[in-house]
């Protein structure tokens, strides 16, 4: 509703793209997501017979909401760096499919190939597992993510106002998606600003917003041919 009354590009209801976020968005709630459970159930069984007995024993005495607060700040590290990565050459082919946008809106959150979110995935969760942070932590922190995706890509005008040096906004993180130059490897963050500022990725522009999104010609490809 939000993107009906303050949109800040021209809204676009029905499109191609919208289409293709729709099924990115169904392929990966089923398909990805039963491969990625089967995955990280092995993952969790495997961290649990490393780690040695005791190790998280300090870590489990916390009260749920630090629990929750260490879940939310490690995981966006974790994600600050598995993005960094997709923007590598070997894996830019999957992240582009991200980045092939060119109408910014909440469902870009959703526009992802599976090898992108299985990747994310494993930076976000395998750490906090090890240092043995409860599931139920786990998963209150990937709800904060998730909500916070859905508002970075957001169309809308507004920002968070003097909360945006410390937590993401749309301008903030429609630049990381604008295509240019100035802007390219740039914003890196997805909810708290500190590591783009500390890793030196950090984009401020005198504008309030891009103009232009997209990579290449992706977009106006079919489904199919974006996950191959």
């Amino acid at each position: 509703p939000a993107e009906y009354l303050f949109c800040a590009y021209p809204l676009v209801l029905f499109s191609r793209e919208r289409r293709q976020n729709i099924l990115l968005l169904l392929f990966n709630l089923t398909v990805t997501a039963l491969l990625g459970g089967a995955v990280a159930g092995l993952v969790y069984l495997a961290v649990d017979a490393v780690v040695p007995a005791g190790f998280s024993t300090p870590v489990a005495a916390w009260p749920f909401w630090l629990q929750v607060v260490a879940c939310v700040v490690l995981a966006d590290f974790g994600i600050y760096v598995s993005h960094r990565l997709m923007h590598t050459p070997l894996l830019w082919r999957f992240h582009e499919v991200h980045h092939s946008a060119e109408e910014m809106n909440w469902m870009v959150a959703y526009r992802f190939h599976p090898v992108d979110l299985t990747i994310t995935g494993i930076f976000t969760s395998v750490p906090l597992l090890v240092v043995g942070l409860p599931l139920e932590a786990i998963a209150a922190a990937k709800a904060v993510h998730g909500v916070q995706a859905m508002l970075s890509h957001a169309n809308v005008s507004w920002g968070f106002g003097p909360l945006r040096r410390i937590v993401v906004d749309p301008r903030f993180h429609h630049w990381h998606h604008a295509n240019e130059r100035d802007a390219y490897d740039r914003n890196f963050s997805a909810l708290l600003v500190v590591w783009d500022w500390l890793f030196g990725t950090l984009y401020v522009s005198e504008r309030p917003r891009a103009a232009v999104f997209g990579a290449g010609d992706m977009a106006r490809r079919g489904f199919f041919h974006l996950l191959v």
